[in-house]
């Protein structure tokens, strides 16, 4: 009867630890993030949905950039490709891991990427984005 007891203990054990593995939610910054603005002390940019597109992937600690951007009024923007990102509290960090902004989201559910805008900095604006 012990025998018995301690396997169903130990089955409920492993059936509650993968439930609550499979329930976590996701990171607010997973997902595909369409950029619509960028802003500096420059010209700006302004994007169309799906010409730059910031596919965040926390767990794995990468993001997949697509750049379809034919003109980015002389912006330096990171091409196609998979690149390293961390994220720590609400800071965030792609490509370089020295280059720090704070990420939060506006009054219009967009994701903004602050580097500084305050200071003149680039600001980075996101949409989610569905292909």
């Amino acid at each position: 009867m012990k025998q018995i007891a301690l396997m169903i203990l130990i089955s409920l054990t492993v059936a509650l630890t993968s439930c609550s593995e499979k329930n976590e939610p996701a990171h607010v910054l997973a997902g595909k993030w369409s950029m619509t603005e960028y802003t500096c002390l420059c010209p700006g940019l302004s994007l169309e949905p799906g010409e730059y597109v910031w596919e965040i992937i926390p767990e794995e600690n990468k993001a997949i950039v697509t750049n379809n951007v034919v003109d980015s009024n002389g912006l330096t923007l990171l091409e196609s490709g998979e690149y390293d990102i961390a994220i720590s509290g609400t800071t965030f960090s792609i490509d370089n891991p020295s280059d720090i902004c704070q990420y939060y989201f506006d009054e219009s559910d967009r994701l903004v990427f602050d580097y500084g805008i305050d200071v003149d900095a680039p600001g980075l604006w996101f949409i989610q984005y569905n292909d």
